[in-house]
């Protein structure tokens, strides 16, 4: 941290209403505990972000690493959370390609595309994999930056809805590696995905095309 000056204005700052708060407690042996609260205010055009203790006058700069640190330590990196049989529709969209499933009587059926097979396996494999989302690491904590990573124009984009309840999870470009950024419509934040679940997700879910009845 880099000391800059005295504190003049604390909403100047942006430390009225800090967007983060650190409070730890040090405990000295023959001492009483003593709390100190740390409080992280506005981004500074020169990086970093403005700070000082809550009980101090002294500003001063902390670096946006340590904020994004703390927002990853505290942030619940299981994003989706619910029962498989609880999902009864299922849309899978990259590019021009839709396929919607519906479940009937315990079974998923293809609606459409019209003449193609589907893998039951693989949407079993998805759903599973959606049921229970987790991320590899926060990319950004808002959508706003959504183009920044790709997701204006989403690769795959995938619909679940959980007693009619739809949710959406669109999935950017992977990297190098197979780590893709990815968002979803029910929370704030921008993720990646680890490489073996960006393959598993965005690799579909039909099989061949149906053969023509030889009797017809």
């Amino acid at each position: 941290a880099l000391r800059i000056e005295r504190i003049d204005d604390p909403a100047k700052w942006g430390l009225d209403k800090p967007v983060a708060r650190l409070v730890a407690e040090v405990v000295r042996p023959d001492e009483n505990p003593k709390v100190y609260e740390l409080l992280i205010g506005k981004q500074l055009d020169g990086g970093g972000h403005a700070a000082r203790l809550a009980d101090g006058d002294l500003l001063f700069a902390v670096s946006s690493i340590l904020l994004d640190d703390l927002r990853t330590e505290f942030h619940d990196r299981v994003i989706w959370d619910f029962k498989t049989d609880e999902v009864n529709r299922l849309v899978w969209r990259k590019g021009t390609l839709e396929v919607v499933l519906r479940k009937e009587d315990g079974s998923w059926k293809l609606i459409r595309p019209a003449g193609r097979t589907l893998e039951r396996g693989r949407v079993s494999a998805l759903v599973g994999d959606l049921k229970y989302l987790s991320v590899e690491r926060f990319l950004s904590y808002s959508r706003t930056d959504a183009g920044k990573f790709g997701l204006g124009k989403p690769g795959v984009v995938i619909t679940v809805a959980v007693d009619d309840a739809e949710r959406t999870l669109s999935v950017g470009k992977p990297d190098e590696k197979g780590r893709a950024p990815a968002m979803v419509s029910d929370k704030e934040g921008i993720f990646q995905l680890a490489s073996d679940l960006t393959e598993r997700i965005t690799a579909g879910v039909l099989g061949a095309q149906e053969k023509p009845d030889a009797g017809k």
